[in-house]
């Protein structure tokens, strides 16, 4: 038992933001959806890389949080504390509707199809170098100019910074960025929410 590596958190959480930026149409429940590609990311890596499996406790639900990052990590809580192996789309909703009894019907409407591919297409990007973070970034926000390089200059701090505090305060700045940028209100909500689970996810793999 032990802590994940920085490079290990920032793997997990950029899976979970990929999954939510890939499935932002879907509205609110693609954080359940950024959630399983957390699990499934993490799983899989416990299986066959050896990584170090973490313990956390049983949260408290259900919850009232609009927060994408605080429901996320409370969705990954209750999964591992349920004890689950795998990582699978019924039990997935079951947990979510755990976390939010009250969005029911949105999470069981969640196509199995959609789910499992873009869960399975989270998991396999490979999101090492800035470049690539942004990119992934722009495949679901249009971004433009200063604001890109305002993206990219933030992000390559925070891939510089060791600190986990720091690392947090660093994500939390790129949100406080993202109402000045030249977006509609849509794409603004897209990026903040995706820059929530990111910062969330690190805390939880970092316990």
């Amino acid at each position: 038992m032990g802590e994940l590596t920085r490079q290990q958190k920032e793997a997990i959480a950029w899976a979970d933001v990929v999954a939510g930026l890939m499935t932002a149409e879907s509205g609110f429940v693609s954080l359940f959806i950024a959630a399983a590609a957390s699990m499934a990311y993490y799983k899989d890596k416990v299986a066959n890389e050896g990584w170090k499996t973490i313990i956390t406790e049983e949260p408290v639900l259900p919850s009232n949080s609009n927060n994408y990052g605080i429901l996320h990590n409370l969705t990954c809580e209750k999964y591992l504390t349920d004890g689950y192996d795998q990582v699978t789309y019924n039990e997935i909703l079951i947990t979510a509707v755990k976390v939010r009894p009250d969005l029911a019907s949105e999470i069981y409407a969640i196509a199995q199809d959609y789910f499992q591919e873009k869960v399975e297409m989270a998991i396999q990007k490979n999101l090492v170098s800035v470049d690539d973070k942004v990119n992934a970034i722009l495949d679901a926000v249009p971004l433009k100019g200063v604001d890109i390089d305002k993206v990219y200059q933030l992000l390559t701090v925070i891939d510089n910074t060791d600190d986990d505090d720091d690392w947090q305060t660093n994500v939390q700045n790129l949100i406080q960025l993202v109402p000045s940028f030249n977006l509609n209100d849509n794409d603004k909500n897209v990026l903040i929410n995706s820059f929530e689970i990111l910062k969330n996810s690190y805390q939880l793999w970092s316990k």
